[in-house]
């Protein structure tokens, strides 16, 4: 079966080789722009929270207040 191996056969399998790479990076960009995303999502959202924490001068040391028993969530039996 494999008695001769010519050129051609070389050729076909680096073009096969380059094809995957392309493929292989294509993708790798794609992920990395999604990922680069979700980063600045969380970034914003963190930003966001150091303004509202600044605003309302909010420090370590904050604690939840309930403000009355309507509001608080029901507890768990």
């Amino acid at each position: 079966m494999w008695d001769e191996l010519t050129s051609a056969d070389v050729e076909r399998v680096k073009r096969g080789v380059a094809t995957r790479r392309a493929e292989m990076l294509a993708r790798h960009a794609h992920e990395l722009k999604a990922l680069e995303t979700e980063r600045s999502e969380i970034d914003t959202i963190e930003k966001a929270i150091a303004l509202f924490t600044q605003k309302f001068k909010l420090g370590k040391g904050a604690e939840v207040l309930v403000l009355d028993a309507e509001r608080a969530p029901a507890q768990a039996s």
